[in-house]
């Protein structure tokens, strides 16, 4: 989940307020964002949610031939990238005072925007394609992440806080355990043996009824004593779950 401000008015090079501004036929046609209306505004945002194809902006770190896109694009290189999908959940205007718009002194106007979306989701490009649907350039100039997974920015720390914490050997005070970071998965408590057995690779057979709202291939949570020592990956034609990734050595 993020927070995002979109600068309407011009593009830039790198889709965000870094880049240069663009000069194209499609920029000396474009409308002037003053004359935009809040309607709109809103069928632009609107027309973005689901699921969309998206090209991988030149100034990324997405690789390809092993070679990250912002690295031949310094060098003046543009390859061609495959559109991916992603699915945006939530986006919706944050007006302040009303309008979605706000009024910039060189006559651009600044829009912001909540946007809750899949993970490879760019919102640089979300910024440019609500500026293609309004018929103006548009870049990003700010860009918090609120939210990720299930942890909210309510949960972040700052780094002088992790700092004083790591000076005065507290951080175990505000570090989220590993169980608890995986908390949304399913879970198997176990005994003694089968925790051995577990920490030595060896599949834990469980009951039907201990599986019933599974899937073939879940991630499972496995622990001993409220600690997470392992995380299997259910099989549903076996009855069993495997040890895919053991987090404490026996």
């Amino acid at each position: 989940e993020y927070e995002a401000t979109i600068r309407l008015g011009y593009a830039t090079d790198t889709g965000d307020v870094t880049g240069k501004p663009i000069e194209n036929e499609f920029h000396a046609k474009a409308q002037r964002p003053q004359s935009l209306r809040k309607e709109e505004i809103e069928a632009a945002i609107t027309s973005l949610r689901g699921e969309i194809e998206q090209t991988p902006p030149m100034y990324s770190a997405k690789k390809i031939e092993g070679q990250k896109l912002y690295e031949l694009a310094r060098r003046g290189e543009e390859v061609e990238r495959r559109p991916m999908r992603v699915t945006i959940h939530e986006i919706a205007a944050l007006p302040a005072g009303g309008h979605p718009l706000k009024r910039n002194e060189d006559g651009t106007r600044d829009l912001r925007i909540r946007v809750v979306c899949s993970a490879g989701t760019y919102v640089r490009v979300l910024a440019e394609d609500v500026g293609r649907h309004l018929g103006t350039g548009a870049h990003l100039t700010e860009l918090r992440r609120t939210r990720a997974g299930r942890f909210g920015i309510e949960q972040a720390v700052t780094i002088d806080e992790l700092a004083e914490s790591t000076a005065s050997d507290s951080l175990a005070k505000i570090l989220i355990s590993s169980d608890a970071a995986l908390s949304h998965l399913p879970s198997i408590a176990l005994d003694e043996e089968q925790a051995r057995r577990t920490l030595h690779g060896i599949d834990l057979r469980i009951s039907r009824d201990q599986a019933d709202s599974w899937h073939d291939r879940d991630a499972i949570r496995l622990t001993l004593e409220g600690e997470l020592i392992a995380v299997g990956r259910f099989d549903a034609s076996q009855g069993t779950v495997h040890p895919a990734v053991v987090l404490r050595i026996d």
